[in-house]
């Protein structure tokens, strides 16, 4: 039968504190490892259920699901965008066209009113003129 070894000298008591370590060096380490398991485990579980959360698909199914609906809605968006500015330049021409008919048909049924702007378009390009050689006299007489 083996006694508890009676240490005599020095020798002995460090030989029994190195046994002593070699068996509770792993066991200690084992148990410290197991506590840490134990920590990451519980994080684990709680962001587990953060995401998880009861649903039946996962985060990441849900959120490509999001995107693809927004893009599609972006592109719904885009396309309502560009038929409005096609039938709003639709819209101008032909608002232009009619102005244009109108005012044919006003000159052709009134034909005073056509002498009437020709005139008075001269007498506005006769002003002009005017004021241009007046503007002219003016600064040659600045720069003497």
């Amino acid at each position: 039968m083996n006694t508890i070894p009676n240490p005599d000298s020095w020798s002995d008591v460090v030989t029994i504190i190195i046994v002593t370590a070699i068996v509770a060096g792993p066991t200690w380490l084992t148990a410290r490892a197991n506590r840490a398991i134990k920590g990451v485990h519980q994080q684990v579980s709680i962001v587990r259920e953060q995401v998880v959360n009861g649903h039946t698909s996962p985060l990441r199914s849900d959120v490509d699901d999001m995107r693809t609906a927004v893009s599609s809605l972006r592109d719904e968006v885009r396309g309502g965008f560009s038929s409005l500015r096609a039938d709003l330049a639709e819209e101008r021409s032909a608002r232009r066209d009619g102005d244009m008919s109108l005012c044919e048909e006003i000159h052709d049924r009134h034909p005073a009113v056509t002498q009437e702007r020709t005139a008075r378009q001269a007498g506005d390009q006769g002003l002009r003129k005017d004021l241009d050689a007046h503007l002219d006299d003016g600064t040659a007489h600045e720069t003497r």
